[in-house]
């Protein structure tokens, strides 16, 4: 188990079982404050800090890591030294200030990033024993704190901050934060020195920050959320809840009807910011605005999408701009049929569209009876589902059942129809 595991907490949770503790081998480590810091390295505390002000301000001054990093090297015992940093673009500016003071003395140096969107073939060196008289020098976010064990650090620089999830109500849309890390992280990182000798660990905040630290960092409870009443309801009923399992689409339907509203519209063309039109690139369009598709995701890539809708887990806020990077192609009518609120519709005897009141991301046109049509189905689906989720019997009646088959059976026949594909051009710009 983690050295900063909550062990009386699992003890509980399971009934107040015995606890045995089995004692590691650790070596010293010796502590160092940014008051500490700035004294070695003969600097003075930023005005703010002298008047105590903006204590809660989360900035990070990367030429003072740079500088101490220099001082470790300098002054410091032989072996690796490990940073902690909020993300990649603070790695990226460290790394760039050490080599540029570092110069023609580089080679002497390992400057190894760390981070989740380097692929691990890449960060291979990271574990290997670097050659004689070179210092290797390992610039990573909190991936290092758990994640994987680097055995030569015998320093580590600890920034006190991490990238944290941050759920916006009113925009719906999860951003990356930085945040100072709990103390519970703080012992992690002085824990990643210490492992071959004795080490030493520099935290770039003062005492009086790690008293006013939360003691373990805050986890999401489902249970806390009210998403569900006990652990019983998670529990499936039998095994005709696959029934469906191999419709795709339905299963899809299903997911983006609970992930509602995260829906993304996709169309051809794009204007600028200034004021530009340009017919070849493609624009991602949600209930809050547009977003762009990470590189990760595989829908980004696709030249030919099934179905001009997708549904998304999160949106993620990144440097001024929104990512999603997990996505799925929806159905069309799913997203007609399984969503929640009302549909409006115009009609003038023969034609009719139908669209979604709260949202414009769908519109479709039929005659007006299919219209009406798959209004009605929408709406007995909707019975459907709520008469389900109220009952409080362990089966429905068998002529309640029968009649959900049957519209089961129609939604999946539906779903099974083509969905409209979407030829994807982008431009070479894009």
């Amino acid at each position: 188990m983690s050295a900063t595991g909550d062990n009386e907490r699992f003890s509980r949770y399971f009934g107040g079982c015995p606890v045995v503790k089995v004692p590691g081998f650790m070596f010293p480590v010796q502590e160092h404050y940014l008051e500490d810091i700035l004294a070695r390295l003969g600097k003075q505390p930023p005005p703010h800090r002298r008047h105590h002000e903006s204590e809660d301000e989360c900035a990070l001054d990367l030429d003072l890591v740079t500088d101490l990093v220099l001082h470790i090297d300098a002054r410091g015992e032989p072996g690796g030294i490990l940073c902690f940093l909020p993300g990649w673009q603070e790695i990226k500016g460290v790394q760039q200030r050490l080599q540029e003071a570092l110069g023609l003395h580089e080679s002497k140096y390992l400057i190894l990033p760390v981070h989740s969107n380097i692929p691990m073939m890449d960060q291979k060196a990271i574990f290997q024993q670097p050659p004689a008289g070179v210092r290797k020098i390992v610039l990573a976010t909190n991936i290092a704190e758990t994640s994987i064990t680097i055995n030569d650090i015998v320093h580590v620089v600890d920034s006190g901050l991490h990238k944290e999830e941050r759920y916006d109500l009113k925009t719906k849309v999860s951003c990356l934060e930085t945040v100072w890390v709990s103390r519970a992280n703080v012992i992690q990182r002085r824990g990643r020195a210490g492992r071959c000798q004795s080490g030493f660990a520099y935290h770039l905040f003062p005492r009086s920050r790690l008293e006013k630290m939360v003691p373990f960092q805050f986890s999401e409870n489902i249970y806390e959320a009210f998403l569900v009443g006990k652990p019983s309801d998670c529990t499936l009923a039998s095994a005709q809840c696959n029934e469906y399992s191999e419709e795709e689409e339905l299963v899809k339907g299903v997911l983006m009807a609970g992930l509602y509203p995260n829906l993304i519209q996709v169309r051809q063309g794009k204007v600028t910011r200034q004021g530009k039109f340009k017919p070849n690139s493609v624009t991602y369009r949600t209930k809050s605005g547009n977003i762009l598709l990470h590189k990760s995701t595989i829908n980004r890539e696709a030249t030919r999408l099934r179905s001009r809708w997708l549904t998304y887990f999160m949106a993620v806020k990144s440097n001024g701009s929104v990512f999603v990077r997990d996505s799925s192609q929806v159905h069309p009518l799913a997203v007609l049929l399984l969503t929640d609120g009302d549909v409006h519709i115009r009609d003038d005897g023969r034609r009719a569209t139908i669209s979604l009141s709260d949202s414009d991301l769908l519109r479709l046109e039929g005659d007006s009876r299919t219209v009406r049509l798959l209004r009605d189905l929408r709406r007995a689906l909707g019975r459907m589902v709520e008469r389900s989720l109220r009952s409080e019997l362990a089966a429905l009646p068998l002529e309640v059942q029968q009649e959900h088959g049957q519209l089961l059976a129609l939604l999946v026949e539906l779903l099974r129809g083509p969905c409209g594909s979407f030829d994807v051009r982008k431009a070479a710009d894009d």
